[in-house]
């Protein structure tokens, strides 16, 4: 019955975390609103730093303002890495192209020194480009949101316009020349100054700009443009918005924290090889497991397969049993009542023993996460755990015997004689019902080393925290039992007090198969 209830609640809590965590996926309406205003307010004032950089004076005489180039550039995304600053050369350029050799995308700082170029030369100052916008709206379908990151995509109309002066003067010079054939330099030359002169004025066109926006929970921390693309809605496609952002958040190393527990078979198995009479039970005794992890993954995006490490501290139990259906022992003792050496003889029925092992544990292991959809992502990770024993626990179980005699050799006239003492209870020489556990030391060594392997999945319940379903397996290497090569097992030195039963085995180590349940938590990100 109680293992109905326990299925009942782990399919519960998985149709929960599904459930959920379909909903929290999603970018709310109030974080639509607070985004597109958020990244509107960016794009004017990036518009407004761009079209201050050249400025008339009050007497007409044309200033250069490079601060506003420098300002222009700040709205962009990491500004100290120039790769990850970009716009479309289609902004500085005309259709006939000056700028024809630079690739599609140009760095943000080689788009303000054009402009510098075009508002200054040596001669004179020309009236720059003017940048315009309207109609801005925000792709609520395409979107990407962690909890430190949302990524959206703004469009708009763009209409730039003014006194071009060709930056590149010399270099078209040379093309022209080269095309122009027997085109003397003079006409060359008239001809680029005569297109310089121009008034172009580029028709509005569909623009669009890619912001990243870092956040805490609802909190905007940054809100930075990352690239702006000029398009033809009709003839080109954008490519996703995950592949535009990638080398953002495809970079970043997460770090989590994780909080497991659960039961199963975790047993410590014992071998007695040398004493048949000896039996390790086999039978399922629940053992039980706890820890916390902080795990960091590597390359933590949107990619499908990431990997990372994981180090914890948790606590395990090992639970075993031993049984002897019948057992002889003789071995020297001594008696105080009697002062006098003799020989023991031990016989025991069904004698049983229970064993449980509490360990303080350090588990280190390798992890590969895989995400299946954004609220659903499995993992597999290997490695090793490191153990302390702190606190064994040995008892006697069922209803067995102990029956002592003692043997005392006596010399008489006649001879040595040996005479056997029985059902004495004054010496201890009777049948003991009720057994105890020795206060003997239990032997065991208080360090072990086991593999572990993990397999589970993980269902985030929000942005930040997942429910986790795990199955665990440990293999032990070392074994527990410590005694010397030369020493005797005794199983009762007398008084129905029996010694540890597993001093007797060959090789005891630790074996454990469960399942586990837990939450991790997202703490941050390294960028």
């Amino acid at each position: 019955m109680r293992s109905k209830y326990l299925l009942a609640f782990f399919f519960i809590l998985l149709l929960t975390g599904l459930s959920q965590s379909l909903y929290a996926q999603k970018m709310t309406p109030k974080t639509q609103r607070r985004a597109k205003a958020a990244t509107r307010q960016v794009l004017i004032n990036f518009k407004e730093d761009l079209n201050h950089i050249y400025r008339e004076d009050n007497d007409g005489t044309p200033r250069l303002k490079t601060e506003f180039a420098s300002q222009a550039a700040s709205h962009f995304y990491n500004p100290d890495d120039a790769t990850d600053r970009n716009i479309h050369r289609s902004f500085i350029d005309t259709k006939d192209t000056l700028l024809r050799d630079l690739p599609e995308m140009i760095n943000i700082q080689a788009f303000t020194d054009t402009l510098i170029s075009w508002y200054c030369n040596p001669d004179s100052c020309e009236l720059g480009v003017i940048f315009d916008f309207t109609d801005i709206t925000i792709d609520t379908l395409d979107y990407y949101i962690d909890p430190e990151i949302i990524a959206v995509n703004l469009f708009f109309d763009v209409d730039m316009y003014g006194d071009l002066f060709a930056p590149h003067m010399e270099k078209y010079r040379t093309k022209k020349e080269e095309k122009a054939g027997k085109e003397t330099e003079e006409e060359a030359i008239f001809f680029v100054e005569e297109y310089a002169s121009d008034w172009q004025t580029l028709q509005p066109d569909a623009a669009m700009a890619t912001f990243i926006i870092t956040r805490d929970g609802d909190n905007f921390s940054s809100v930075k443009i990352y690239k702006i693309y000029r398009f033809d809605p009709f003839n080109n496609d954008l490519p996703d918005l995950r592949t535009i952002i990638r080398p953002v958040i495809a970079s970043r190393n997460k770090m989590y924290i994780s909080l497991m527990g659960g039961m199963g078979y975790s047993q410590a198995l014992a071998k007695f090889e040398s004493n048949t009479s000896f039996e390790s039970l086999s039978d399922f005794r629940p053992g039980f497991n706890a820890d916390m992890s902080f795990d960091y993954f590597f390359n933590d995006g949107p990619r499908k397969l990431t990997y990372g490490y994981s180090v914890g501290i948790g606590f395990s139990r090992y639970n075993a049993s031993v049984s002897i259906a019948s057992f002889s022992q003789s071995f020297p003792s001594y008696s105080e009542a009697l002062e006098k050496e003799y020989i023991m003889n031990l016989s025991a029925t069904e004698i049983s023993q229970d064993l449980s092992l509490n360990y303080i544990d350090i588990p280190v292991s390798f992890k590969l996460k895989y995400k299946s959809k954004n609220y659903l992502n499995f993992y597999i990770d290997a490695g090793m755990a490191f153990s302390y024993l702190f606190s064994p626990s040995l008892s006697p179980a069922g209803k067995g015997s102990l029956t002592y005699t003692g043997t005392f050799s006596y010399d008489f006239p006649q001879g040595t004689q040996q005479v056997t003492y029985e059902n004495v209870p004054y010496y201890g020489f009777t049948t003991f019902n009720t057994l105890q556990y020795s206060e003997e030391d239990p032997g065991f060594r208080s360090f072990n080393l086991s593999a572990l392997v993990n397999a589970g999945t993980m269902f985030w319940l929000s942005q930040r925290m997942s429910a986790n379903v795990e199955l665990m397996y440990r293999y032990g290497f070392v074994n527990l039992v410590d005694k010397s090569a030369d020493s005797m097992f005794i199983l009762s030195e007398g008084d129905g007090r029996v010694n540890n039963i597993f001093r007797n085995c060959n090789f005891l180590h630790t074996n454990a198969f469960m399942i586990n349940v837990g939450v991790s938590y997202f703490l941050k990100s390294n960028k």
